[in-house]
Order: structure tokens, then C-alpha cells, then sequence
């Protein structure tokens, strides 16, 4: 295999923090077999692009550097097994990026910055992280581990381990954010890495310290007119209550960072937080309440994201209450929306799950598909694979297994919960904002 960096992996500078030389997880998916085609072309590909990023940064942080015949014979290189990559979005991500390394002055170029955003997008949590860890790694080899966007990164780089399950990576990184922000007076970023430190702390299993500290962030964020901070803290809360089965006060939090959100008109705040009053509900059984939350959030909703996680939703949920005509209706209308990535995998899933369903009588339990259903599982199966979800396309495939053998289908067949007289006023205040935005 070409090694276009071999000549350069002894550049490194005595007591400072070197680049990455590993990347472990872009070569585990570039050499899986099992893993989609184009997603494998792509980890390659990006491989060398990042691998171009810290051959060009590495030497050239504290001065230029001059392009040389052999430089520019690798650029090239690199850009044909770029154009190899299908996806049109992540081809110029990383074009983007090659482009950005000889022209823009900032350590880290936006490019890159948006290419790592773009992996989350996708739920490609593992690579992302890797590009943020690089990212972090130019930031302290230019000695600028306080800056704003070095901070950031472990921002996020942290809520990415916490979807990887590293608890103890993502509490480091928001220890180390909160000090550097501290130190460069960035208390707002400080605030930001204690409800995240707090948040992970609740998901490790001490919910009662992560509620002392959160409820503390509110009242800073209150006490320093920090609103979005405050919603940040709230939904935190909630989610903590929520894991620690505190549904009606983990809804109470949820709403009332809804109701900041819509008093400052934070459009991007309130759909988060209705997102997670709606996903607390749905897991608890209140599903009429789950319902008009999503249907309010793709009423009103600004954003694309917001409106397809909802109607991706809405496609389970009506699934369950065998509302067979809303369910379609939900799947075109997301379709409409021409989604990728994570959310459009869940969707498809979501839908085979639903086909199976109603080929079978109501209240058949469990669930044992007819082999006819497997067509729409082999047809989301195609799907998910070509949006590169391995997760999502390792769930199906399980499914897909268990009907081809006859078995049951192996997910959970909740039943739906009555509301609590305590919730009842909040459900009456979401079903008249609904009616209001469908009039």
C-alpha cells in the first residue's frame, strides 16, 4: 500500500505535543470487509487527508511552508482517492480541506473543523472523534491549548465520548476544557464544561451529584443572564432524572427549558427541548403526549435536523398505537425531506419494523413477521448500508436473521402508560400549541 508520509514521520519537536500517528479506528473501518464499500473508500480517503494535515501543520505552525515538487506530486495523489468517494457532501468535505492547507492562515482550517462535524452528523462517532483528537493536536502544537477553538474541540470531542460510552475520556476532556477556560476567563465555556461534566457524572451513576451541580449551574447561569446555558442545564437535568426513572420531574425540567427557549426565541434551544420532553414520554409510555410533541416540532421547527428526528419518531411511535395510515404519512413526509446519515438510517429501520408489524393481527404477541416482510427488510438493508450506518445496519441485520428463522423479532413491545394527573396541564399546553400551528 503507497505510504505517502513515511518520510515525515520523525518530524517532531522535543517537549510539545506531536500529531497522531495512529488513526486505528480510520484503518479499522478502511480494512473491514463487512463494512459498506463507500464508507471503506472514504476512511481511506480521509486517512491521507488527515494524514496531509499534520505533514503541512506539523512543520509549519510557527512558519510557512514551501510547497515542493514532491508535496504537490502527494496533493495529487491524494485528490484521485478523494474523487474516489461516492458521497457527494463528504467528497467535498475533504476537498474542501486539501484545499484550505495551502491557503488559509488559522492552525486548523474550517474545513476540517466541518469535515469532523460532518462525521457526527452521520453517526460516525469513532471517526469523528479521531478528527477532533487531531484537531485538538494542532491547537497545543501551536501552544494554544486555551484558545477558543481548542476549547471548543474538547467540547466536543467530550459529548462524543459520551456517545461512545467513555465516560471517564469524556469527563477528562471536560475537566481539562473547564480549567482552560478558567484560565482564559472564557466563563461561559467553563459553564458549558460543568453541565457537561455534570451530565456525565449523572449517566455514570450518581444522579444525586449531578443534580447538586446542575441545579448550581442554573443559578449562575440565571445570576449571569446566561439563557442558553440555563436551557443547557435544565435539559441536562432532565435527561439525568429521566436515567434515574424521575419521569414527571425529568418532563417538568424539559418544559421549562422549552418555555426559555420560546420566551427568548432560541428556536434551536426549543426544539431540543421539546425533542426531549417528547423522547421521556415516548420511553415512559405517555406516547399521546410523545406524539404532539413531535407533530408540534415538525410544525414549527425551523430546522431540517429537528423536523426529520421528529418525523423519524412519529414513524415509530405510530407503530405502536397501529395507526397503520399515520405511519405511512410519516415515512413519505420524511422521505420529502431527503435526509442522510444517522437519523435516515433509524427511519428506515423504523419503517421495516412497521411493515412487519402490521403484517401480522393486532395484539399477535410477539411479533413473528411473515417471511414476506423480509423484501422490505432487504430493501432497508441496502439503504442503510449505502448511508453507511453500521450500527443501524447491524441491528437490522439481526432482525432480519431472526425472521429469516422464524423467531420472533428481537425488540422490546412496549405498551402505552396514562398520563399523570400532573402532566395533564403540560399536555393540554403542547395539544393547544399544535392545533394553533396547524390553523
Amino acid at each position: 500500500m503507497w505510504n505517502p508520509w513515511s518520510r515525515h514521520l520523525g518530524n517532531t519537536f522535543v517537549g510539545e505535543p506531536s500529531f497522531s500517528i495512529g488513526h486505528e479506528a480510520f484503518w479499522e473501518v478502511a480494512g473491514d470487509d463487512t463494512a459498506p464499500a463507500d464508507l471503506r473508500t472514504e476512511a481511506y480517503a480521509a486517512l491521507l487527508v488527515l494524514r496531509h494535515f499534520e505533514i503541512i501543520y506539523q512543520q509549519g505552525i510557527h512558519e510557512p511552508v514551501q510547497a515542493d515538487g514532491d508535496d504537490d506530486f502527494m496533493l495529487a495523489r491524494i485528490r484521485q482517492d478523494v474523487a474516489k468517494v461516492g458521497n457527494r457532501r463528504v467528497r467535498d468535505c475533504l476537498n474542501d480541506t486539501l484545499s484550505a492547507l495551502r491557503t488559509e492562515a488559522a492552525i486548523v482550517p474550517d474545513a476540517l473543523v466541518t469535515y469532523a462535524k460532518n462525521l457526527e452528523d452521520r453517526g460516525q462517532w469513532r471517526l469523528g472523534y479521531e478528527v477532533w483528537t487531531v484537531i485538538i493536536a494542532a491547537w497545543r502544537r501551536a501552544n494554544q491549548p486555551c484558545s477558543n477553538g481548542c476549547i471548543e474541540a474538547y467540547l466536543t470531542r467530550a459529548l462524543l465520548a459520551r456517545q461512545l460510552g467513555d465516560r471517564e475520556a469524556a469527563l477528562c476532556d471536560y475537566v481539562i476544557a473547564q480549567d482552560c477556560a478558567a484560565n482564559a476567563g472564557f466563563f461561559a465555556h467553563a459553564l458549558r464544561a460543568v453541565i457537561g461534566g455534570a451530565h456525565t457524572i449523572g449517566e455514570n451513576g450518581s444522579p444525586l451529584l449531578a443534580l447538586s451541580v446542575l441545579r448550581a449551574a442554573v443559578r449562575m447561569a440565571q445570576l449571569s443572564h446566561l439563557g442558553e446555558h440555563e436551557m443547557q442545564a435544565r435539559n441536562a437535568a432532565g435527561y439525568v432524572l429521566h436515567r434515574a426513572e424521575d419521569p414527571v420531574h425529568a418532563i417538568a425540567e424539559f418544559s421549562a427549558a422549552y418555555e426559555l427557549a420560546l420566551e427568548q426565541r432560541n428556536v434551536e434551544a426549543a426544539d431540543l427541548s421539546l425533542a426531549n420532553l417528547a423522547a421521556c414520554a415516548a420511553d415512559q409510555g405517555y406516547w399521546t403526549l410523545a406524539v404532539d410533541a413531535n407533530e408540534l416540532i415538525t410544525k414549527t421547527s425551523l430546522s431540517i435536523y429537528a423536523k426529520s428526528t421528529a418525523l423519524c419518531n412519529l414513524i415509530e411511535l405510530y407503530m405502536w398505537l397501529r395507526k397503520e395510515s399515520q405511519f405511512h404519512a410519516s415515512y413519505e413526509r420524511f422521505n420529502q425531506l431527503s435526509m442522510t446519515g444517522h437519523v435516515a438510517a433509524v427511519a428506515q429501520l423504523y419503517h421495516a419494523r412497521g411493515m412487519a408489524a402490521f403484517a401480522v393481527p393486532e395484539g399477535v404477541l410477539p411479533i413473528r413477521p411473515r417471511h414476506e416482510t423480509m423484501a422490505e427488510y432487504v430493501r432497508a438493508a441496502q439503504v442503510i448500508s449505502a448511508l453507511g450506518d453500521t450500527t443501524v445496519y447491524t441491528t437490522l441485520c439481526t432482525e432480519l436473521a431472526a425472521i429469516a428463522s422464524g423467531q420472533p423479532t428481537p425488540y422490546p413491545v412496549p405498551t402505552e402508560v396514562a398520563l399523570p394527573p400532573v402532566l395533564l396541564p403540560l399536555h393540554q399546553l403542547v395539544y393547544e400549541r399544535l392545533a394553533a400551528s396547524a390553523a
